[in-house]
Formats: C-alpha cells, sequence, structure tokens
C-alpha cells in the first residue's frame, strides 16, 4: 500500500496532471490556517511541556508528535522550497515520508540525519522506533486539509504572522525528534552540564555522532555473575534501539536514562569514526553528581582523536573499568558450555476437563503426542504433550485424571469418573521453571557444570549447564543428567526420571528465548511413577 492515496473523486486530493501545474499555489497560505497552528501548538506543547511530565503516557506523547509533525511538515517544507505546484506539493509530502521512515527505520539514516541538525541547532536526539510509522497516513491528512487552502490568496498583513509562523515551526524540521532537556545559554555553548554517574563527552574540535543502545526490557541480568567478564556474557543482540545524539565539541550525554533503577546498568556506545564499546558498572559505583565538562571526570567516558592514527579513540581516563570490548556470538570460546536448543523443551496444552477416557493416541514425527478423548463425532485432538513418548504411561481406554500444581502437571491413572487410582496405578508429572516437582518419596538437588565457560546463544541468553541429584528412599543418591532417563526402583514402583532442559541462567533475553523470564534455574524434567499401590 502506497503511503499517501489519493481518491479519485476529490479534486483537492487527486494525484497531479498537467492541468493542475496551470493553477499556482501558495503553501504558506497554508501555515495560516487553524489546522496548521493548531498542529504546531500541539507539536510543541507536547515536546516542551507533556513529555517527561507524567501527565500523560510515554507511549501516547511521543505518538502525538509523530502525528503532528505529519500534518506540520509538508505544508511548512512546500512553503520554505517555494513550491508552487501539486507535484511540487506531492514530493514535499513524499520527501516528508521517506526520511521519516528512514530515521525510524535505520541506525545509519538516523545518524546522519542527528548530524544535520547537529550543524543548525544544540545537540539533537533520535530515538529509532518503527512503531512511529504509525504516524505516516497523517501524511494524506495533511494533504487533504491544506492543500485547498493554498489555492487562495495570502492576506494583506499577514507576512509578519506569517514570518512568526515559519519561525516557530523550525522545530518540526527535526521529524520526530527531541532537543535534550538540558538548560542552554551562548555563555555556555562548550559544555551542557549533565547530571549523571556516567557520561560520554566529545573532546574533539568535531561534532560527533554518538549512539546508545541499552538491554531490551525484556532483557534480565544476574549482575554479580555478568560483573565477572560483561565483555564475554553481554552481546549485541542483548540490546535494543539505539538512541543517537549529535555532540558539538565538548558536549556530553548521560550514558543511562533519567529515572533508571537497576542493580546494574549495561551501555553499548557505537559511532561512526570509533570502535564500538560496551559500559558496565553497579548501581552506585559512581556518584551521580553535575558534570559540567571542564575536565575528565570519575564516570566520565570520553571520545577523542587517535593519537598517530586517523579516526577517533574512546576511553575512560578516570575510570579504565568502565569500558569492555563486546562479546561476538561468531567467536564462541572452545571451552564455551554446550548449548540447549529451545526445540527440545517440554510442552503441553492445557487439560481442562476433570476425568476423561484415552479413546485414540497418536505421536507425531516431532515426538510430541496427541490424545483423542472420543467425544466429538471425528477423531479430534484433544490434548497435546511433547515427552519423550517412551516415557508416555497411558494407554488407550484408559480414565486419567490432571491437577495444575503452578508450573508442574499431575495426570494420573484412576479407575474411572469421580473415582479413585486404581490398584495398578501411574502417575505422570511434567516441571518447566525454576523449581522442581514435590514428590512424596524423592529429594532432588542441583549441582551446576562449572568445567565450560558460559557464552552467549543466538539470542543472548547466557547460561551454564545443570545437573540434578536424586535421592528415593532407601536407595542410594544417584545423578540425573541432561537427556538421560534415571530409573528407580524400590521392588515396590519404579520411578522413571528424565531431565529434558537444565540451565542455571545468568543472562536472559526472553524476548528471544523461551523458558522462565527471570535468571536462576531453568529445569524441564519429566517424573513418572508405574507400579502398584
Amino acid at each position: 500500500m502506497s503511503l499517501l492515496t489519493w481518491p479519485a473523486s476529490s479534486a483537492s486530493a487527486s494525484a497531479p496532471t498537467a492541468a493542475d501545474e496551470v493553477a499556482a499555489l501558495r503553501p504558506e497560505r497554508a501555515l495560516l490556517t487553524p489546522a496548521w497552528i493548531a498542529s504546531l501548538a500541539a507539536l510543541g506543547i507536547n515536546d516542551h511541556l507533556l513529555k517527561g511530565a507524567g501527565v500523560l503516557p510515554d507511549l501516547l506523547t511521543g505518538k502525538l508528535s509523530d502525528f503532528a509533525g505529519m500534518m506540520v511538515a509538508p505544508a511548512l517544507l512546500a512553503a520554505l522550497t517555494r513550491t508552487s505546484s501539486r507535484r511540487g506539493l506531492f514530493l514535499c509530502h513524499l520527501a516528508v515520508g521517506a526520511v521519516f521512515a528512514a530515521i525510524n527505520l535505520s541506525h545509519e539514516a538516523a545518524s546522519i540525519w542527528s548530524g544535520l541538525m547537529g550543524m543548525v541547532a544544540f545537540p539533537w536526539k533520535i530515538t529509532v522506533d518503527p512503531t512511529d510509522l504509525v504516524a505516516l497516513p497523517a501524511l494524506a491528512l495533511s494533504w487533504r486539509v491544506l492543500a485547498p487552502s493554498m489555492s487562495k490568496p495570502v492576506p494583506r498583513g499577514s507576512l509578519r504572522a506569517l514570518e512568526g509562523s515559519l519561525a516557530c515551526a523550525g522545530v518540526c524540521l527535526s521529524v520526530a525528534t527531541s532537543p535534550p532537556e538540558e538548560d542552554w545559554t551562548d555563555d555556555d555553548w562548550w559544555s551542557n552540564p549533565v547530571s549523571a554517574d556516567v557520561y560520554v563527552q566529545n573532546v574533539t574540535n568535531e561534532d560527533v555522532v554518538v549512539r546508545l543502545r541499552r538491554p531490551h526490557a525484556d532483557a534480565e541480568l544476574d549482575c554479580f555473575e555478568v560483573a565477572v567478564d560483561p565483555g564475554r556474557y553481554l552481546s549485541e543482540a542483548v540490546f535494543g534501539e539505539a538512541e543517537a545524539w549529535t555532540l558539538a565539541p565538548g558536549n556530553m550525554v548521560a550514558a543511562e536514562q533519567e529515572g533508571i533503577v537497576r542493580d546494574c546498568h549495561a551501555v553499548l556506545v557505537e559511532g561512526d569514526a570509533f570502535p564500538q564499546t560496551l559500559l558496565f558498572w553497579q548501581n552506585g559505583a559512581y556518584p551521580e553528581v553535575w558534570h559540567d565538562g571542564a575536565a575528565a571526570e570519575e564516570g566520565g567516558v570520553i571520545i577523542s582523536e587517535a593519537e598517530g592514527e586517523e579516526g577517533l579513540s574512546i576511553d575512560s581516563p578516570k575510570s579504565p573499568e568502565l569500558l569492555f570490548a563486546l562479546a561476538d556470538l561468531e567467536d564462541r570460546p572452545a571451552d564455551a558450555c554446550a548449548l540447549q536448543e529451545d526445540g527440545d523443551r517440554l510442552a503441553w496444552t492445557s487439560l481442562t476437563r476433570d476425568d476423561v477416557q484415552i479413546a485414540g493416541i497418536d505421536v507425531g514425527p516431532d515426538g510430541c503426542i496427541g490424545l483423542d478423548f472420543g467425544d466429538a463425532p471425528d477423531a479430534v485432538t484433544d490434548w497435546y504433550v511433547c515427552m519423550p513418548p517412551a516415557l508416555f504411561p497411558f494407554q488407550v481406554g484408559d480414565w486419567i485424571r490432571g491437577e495444575v500444581l503452578g508450573q508442574h502437571l499431575n495426570v494420573r491413572k484412576i479407575a474411572g469418573p469421580g473415582q479413585e487410582p486404581l490398584v495398578d496405578f501411574a502417575e505422570l508429572y511434567l516441571s518447566a521453571g525454576e523449581s522442581l516437582p514435590v514428590l512424596v518419596d524423592t529429594t532432588f538437588g542441583v549441582r551446576g557444570e562449572f568445567g565450560c565457560e558460559p557464552a552467549p546463544d543466538a539470542c543472548g541468553t547466557v547460561a551454564r549447564p545443570i545437573s540434578l541429584t536424586a535421592k528415593r528412599g532407601q536407595l542410594a543418591t544417584a545423578t540425573l543428567e541432561l537427556g538421560q532417563t534415571l530409573t528407580l526402583d524400590d521392588g515396590d514402583s519404579k520411578l522413571d526420571l528424565h531431565l529434558v532442559h537444565g540451565e542455571e541462567r545468568i543472562l536472559v533475553n526472553s524476548a528471544c528465548s523461551e523458558g522462565p523470564s527471570w535468571t536462576g534455574n531453568d529445569i524441564e524434567m519429566v517424573a513418572v511413577y508405574t507400579g502398584a499401590l
């Protein structure tokens, strides 16, 4: 679908034709319409008063500026370029849409645009956010509402008002960006003081584009473990979209967003002229104070001219422990811990009925088991469970009863609807999450594998393999390794244990990885009791 659609039934909203070129347009006339002025006011009020004030949700204030900008920018661009044709006005709309889409889809485009803004204004930031493209249809609204007014003459005596509107509308040229919140005066152009514990400063003689990337909202870190080797444990897959800044000489930006509270902080600093660098520090490691940029301070990360080389360097003279080289997912160490595939996990659908009879069992090529409970005209799969098929303890004709226990599922064979278990029983436990099932006669222990080095997987998740120890009754303690089945038989009944997935997670990117969304144990196992009561 095109970004702009022009209904054929409306002369004011149709695609430009040769006949349309005859009538000259006056785009500056649109700047005097209530619709354009209201959009400009909404943009200014939203950017300078509502954003960050907590009056409205951040999502709403962010999108409001995008919609208002799409209304304001095309007419403003047409007026500044002295466009007088409908084809030229169409191209102005197209240019605004193209730039807006580019800076919300590409970090490189955002950096270029930020650099252009830095040449004519204070440092600007651009947050690359593809969801902002929802505002593009407002370009069609801009054409439909404002284009008709451009065919009217500009009233006498309105030129001063027109000039004022053009000056105020200069902010719209940034297209969905917001200037830093620090106050500036002509006397302090060399540095913009920031309140931060860690900051990035440009001490070169040229403007420098800096991109800051922070972990996804779905990423969880075990700060104590990650602090052992942040460069090895953190990978690019963990970090989200970049926030681009153009820093004039001497200017600085806080590394972490204001108001963010975490046990530790990780920020990826990128730029076209200096090496990608990871910043990692524990909360409270550096004092949060006002930095004026007069000299490198504790927590200061400095971008400077590289000595004897082309390009720039990045360093922290007072806090070198802040800086790390980021892990490369393609360069796993030789002693890295083996990866456990998410596709091998346990899975099951809801078993919502109290007591059901198995009418059919089908094992698929993926190892998942489908059960038909026989109460539909056609054979319908009523319950799926993905587990080692050889351990499935039930047969066609058996009555079963299921019970959900938190992250666990207990399914047992019964004599019939509403009845107790049979003398020869079968009981299935499916367990997934951070805890193990509670069995009446068996205790478990968790043992981490420290003979390998944890390293990020393709999602950026870092984990250490674990095994289990199991003690049943008077039987000797046994070890259950990943992918193995352990049988504990006391002569009266048999307990089969199978460890499907076992990890101790150090870092979790739940936007990509399956399993629990928190750090710590990630254990999936099957327990099957069979025998006599």
